[in-house]
């Protein structure tokens, strides 16, 4: 890639890839903040309806035994019972788990069934009948206060279950378009590369081309004088013969060709003084 436009080209594909990477992972980011806040209010509701409901247990127990003013009770349960209506009416507009809907249906039965216990409960105590009225209140009624407060539990359970799994989704689809820039801004600094290593690779040619131009002359000028060669096999036969014939002649010389000459020699070698003879 040597033409300038399409390393623009590139460079603007690469702000952009990032740019969009990074208003995706905001985006994704505010999103599983919400999800959270959400699933937290959920649960935070969830919570006062389990309270409340207790808030009715306690009041309806309260009543029903012995040496209790009934009036202050009735009242309070008449409130708790209110608020919870209240409150789940406001909870199914929140919930968004598959089975929420149907668990608040189940809620909304239960909780119904609590209400006629409560009715139930004060006919008998304004006929005088605290022991039926107390076998209500401690049986059917609190079976049904606490497969309501399992329900709300569940419902809760379900709702965590589910932000957790959208929080999950969501920082996948983070990795992934970091993945996918990441990706791209590969490609495009690989396309970028070669550009800029062949800008720098072409000013050397031209030198180089210069000292081929210029070296031959400069190593003729150096160039010293070969050694002469030396032959690497040798010739045994030639040497022994030159040798037998030097040792030959040696002899010869060094033999005396006399007796004037043997007896000179014998007396050189003995240190004797004297004269010989030459016949």
């Amino acid at each position: 890639m040597q033409k300038p436009t399409i390393r623009y080209v590139v460079a603007a594909v690469l702000i952009a890839a990032a740019a969009l990477g990074g208003v995706f992972v905001f985006d994704a980011q505010r999103r599983a903040a919400g999800i959270a806040t959400d699933a937290r209010q959920v649960g935070d509701r969830i919570e006062q309806l389990v309270a409340a409901a207790n808030d009715v247990a306690a009041a309806q127990q309260a009543y029903v035994s012995p040496g209790q003013p009934q009036q202050p009770w009735f009242e309070r349960s008449a409130t708790a019972l209110q608020q919870f209506g209240q409150q789940l009416s406001a909870l199914r507009g929140v919930v968004n788990a598959p089975d929420a809907l149907a668990s608040l249906s189940d809620i909304n039965d239960r909780f119904k069934a609590v209400v006629m216990i409560d009715g139930r409960t004060r006919v008998y105590l304004g006929q005088g009948e605290n022991l039926l009225a107390a076998d209500l209140i401690f049986s059917e009624g609190r079976d049904s206060i606490a497969a309501v407060i399992k329900i709300l539990r569940m419902v809760n359970a379900a709702e965590q279950e589910r932000a957790a799994a959208l929080r999950a989704d969501l920082e996948r689809q983070q990795w992934g378009a970091l993945g996918a820039v990441s990706v791209i801004w590969a490609a495009g600094l690989v396309l970028l590369t070669p550009a800029a290593r062949s800008a720098q690779a072409g000013a050397p040619a031209t030198d180089l081309s210069l000292l081929d131009r210029t070296t031959p002359a400069v190593e003729l000028r150096h160039q010293e004088p070969a050694a002469p060669t030396v032959p690497t096999t040798i010739d045994l036969d030639a040497i022994l013969g030159r040798g037998g014939a030097a040792r030959r002649i040696g002899a010869r010389r060094g033999r005396p060709r006399s007796a004037w000459h043997r007896c000179v020699a014998r007396r050189r070698r003995r240190a004797v003084s004297g004269t010989c003879l030459r016949l």
